[in-house]
């Protein structure tokens, strides 16, 4: 049953994950140093010998989708892999609720091509309306501030 569950976790992802493994082979292409799989998600190291390396040194990781990481020169540390692995689970959880909307949508008004774009874009918004109502708080950091933050930050504080 578990790996029945993962299959389908991993399916609902997929439209997702094409678009961060599209976005991770560009940086591969300008800037990554070495290619891996962490925890099951895709990774790359970013070069420190090239614009995007020196650009994001000292920038510990950036979650492009739910099994897709981009990590700064150096910085494939376990707080880092803890942090950047709680912002996957979000995106998972994201990817699993746009998948339902759009099946809803899809259901109601028999758009397939308008349910799909809902589906594939939905994580990106939520996880982006994160930041915004962050700055709509006036959090002293917007980034920092954001709830999706203060979960991955939150994570080197204490083990699940």
């Amino acid at each position: 049953m578990k790996f029945i569950k993962r299959v389908v976790l991993r399916t609902v992802c997929f439209p997702q994950d094409l678009i961060g493994l599209i976005a991770l082979s560009v940086v591969c292409l300008v800037g990554g140093f070495r290619l891996f799989c962490i925890h099951g998600v895709f990774s790359v190291e970013l070069d420190v010998r090239t614009w995007l390396g020196r650009k994001y040194a000292g920038w510990g990781g950036t979650t492009f989708s739910p099994h897709c990481v981009m990590f700064g020169n150096g910085q494939v540390r376990d707080d880092v892999i803890k942090h950047e692995l709680v912002h996957c689970e979000q995106y998972e959880a994201a990817a699993v609720a746009s998948a339902a909307l759009a099946a809803g949508v899809w259901l109601v008004t028999g758009h397939a091509l308008y349910a799909a774009s809902q589906c594939v874009l939905a994580p990106w918004v939520i996880m982006g309306a994160a930041y915004a109502t962050a700055w709509l708080r006036n959090e002293e950091s917007v980034y920092r501030g954001a709830h999706i933050e203060e979960a991955a930050y939150g994570a080197n504080k204490h083990d699940h």
